[in-house]
């Protein structure tokens, strides 16, 4: 999953885990037990990705489990003090979670003012009561926090504020990159690093194509459009190891075989980026984005501003530079994997 690899295998061994987890009977109760919950959530997550939406809501609501947790992140909200024991630290972290995959549902519904509550109230617990900035800075859940809110400003038109959440989200997953980085020496071949830069990548890409870039095709922004676009494109192949000769090659990191089909190229629409498919930044969704910007920015390169959006200059890149120094070996002036990204 950290590598956005789902296929209907991990979807019905998803189905199956949940089946366990509702007949086997638990020592805790559902709400305070932070396996249990980890894994409803993923479980959800999982089935989202499909577009099972619905099923996706049940996992989470099974025997009011939805609300036990609310109710425990409740009395979390009315402490003055933020938790400093570990182990509570990492049960209310994973209750946040949990919460935050119950607000997709709503979100799923379009019910985007309803999915925009919960998610604001599950940042400021973590913010407020929950994080802690030198042991424990959650910064996989802060992401997450920032990714989701900034999809709801973009349904409902918030496009400033979807752009720094976005941007806030893809500097969480440096930092925790970095942060796993620091934890093993700077040896970029330990394997958790390597995963966790896999990841980030991956979630960051997804922000950029699917997130900003989207945004600045929807307000017209061509040219910025393609200046998130491409680098997230560089950012989706992988070096991977064949398994037989002990060559590498270069591949996709994600799985294009789903079950969902695209939309066609001539009618995409903003709405359509919100599909768990795209949302995955699949190739080839991405690839229909460019298609529909190309045109645009010919019509640009023969008439001036055609379809120009936030203040953007014909043939000129208007955006700010950003770095995923985590994510590279070494830090460089200029040319970073994510040029082009927009600081404010």
């Amino acid at each position: 999953m950290k590598g956005g690899r789902y296929d209907l295998v991990l979807r019905e061994k998803a189905r199956r885990l949940d089946a366990l987890l509702e007949e086997s009977p638990g020592v805790l109760p559902r709400a305070e037990d932070r396996e249990f919950l980890k894994m409803k959530y993923m479980v959800s997550e999982v089935l989202d990705y499909f577009g099972c939406f619905e099923e996706a809501e049940k996992v989470l609501t099974a025997k009011d489990t939805h609300k036990a947790v609310q109710q425990q992140l409740d009395r979390r909200k009315k402490t003055k003090l933020g938790v400093t024991n570990a182990k509570t630290q990492k049960l209310a972290r994973e209750q946040v979670r949990f919460r935050l995959e119950y607000a997709q549902s709503f979100y799923r519904k379009h019910w985007h003012d309803e999915a925009g509550k919960i998610i604001e109230e599950c940042r400021d617990l973590m913010e407020k009561h929950i994080a802690n900035g030198d042991t424990f800075r959650c910064l996989g859940t802060r992401a997450r926090i920032a990714f989701y809110l900034a999809r709801v400003d973009r349904q409902l038109n918030r496009y400033s504020d979807a752009e720094l959440h976005f941007l806030e989200a893809i500097r969480y997953h440096e930092q925790r990159a970095q942060q796993t980085l620091d934890e093993n020496r700077g040896d970029r071949n330990a394997k958790n690093v390597r995963e966790e830069m896999e990841f980030a990548r991956h979630k960051s890409a997804i922000a950029m194509a699917l997130g900003i870039g989207w945004l600045c095709y929807t307000t017209g922004a061509l040219w910025r459009a393609k200046s998130y676009i491409e680098p997230a494109q560089v950012a989706s192949l992988e070096i991977v190891d064949d398994g037989t000769s002990g060559d590498f090659v270069v591949g996709s990191r994600w799985d294009v075989t789903q079950p969902q089909g695209f939309a066609h190229t001539g009618s995409v629409h903003y709405k359509a980026a919100d599909t768990a498919l795209r949302e995955l930044v699949a190739d080839e969704a991405v690839e229909h984005l460019l298609h529909d910007i190309e045109p645009g920015i010919k019509d640009d390169d023969r008439c001036g501003i055609v379809g120009g959006g936030l203040n953007e200059v014909a043939r000129q890149n208007t955006v700010r530079r950003f770095y995923f120094d985590a994510f590279q070996g070494q830090r460089h002036q200029g040319n970073g994997v994510c040029e082009g990204i927009h600081r404010g």
